[in-house]
């Protein structure tokens, strides 16, 4: 990859605040794993394990512990120090929440 290539690769990064309701295919979803494997880790262990959750009634639960966790570490005295990115993460909707993508 020449430098140009990899300018443009980072420069055009995005995040996505919403999302389509249609189901992403498995040959896709297949193909990110397999890409997924190929980031760096230490001492090239390799020890993730990856779980692909497509029933939205396990995105829901697994948005709601996100968001209890979430909740009870911010009523932490600790988490003082870090109130306004608290604020501004609890202004966004759980990722089980998000509308549609356009």
């Amino acid at each position: 990859m020449d430098i140009q290539d990899l300018e443009k690769l980072i420069k055009g990064r995005r995040s996505i605040r919403q999302w389509k309701r249609q189901e992403v295919p498995d040959e896709l979803l297949k193909k990110a794993v397999e890409l997924a494997t190929w980031a760096p880790n230490g001492g090239n262990y390799q020890g993730w394990r990856f779980i692909i959750v497509k029933q939205k009634e396990m995105i829901e639960k697994l948005a709601n512990a996100v968001q209890s966790v979430t909740d009870k570490i911010a009523s932490w005295p600790e988490a003082m120090s870090w109130q306004e990115d608290v604020k501004r993460y609890r202004r966004m909707p759980p990722f089980s929440e998000m509308p549609q993508r356009v």
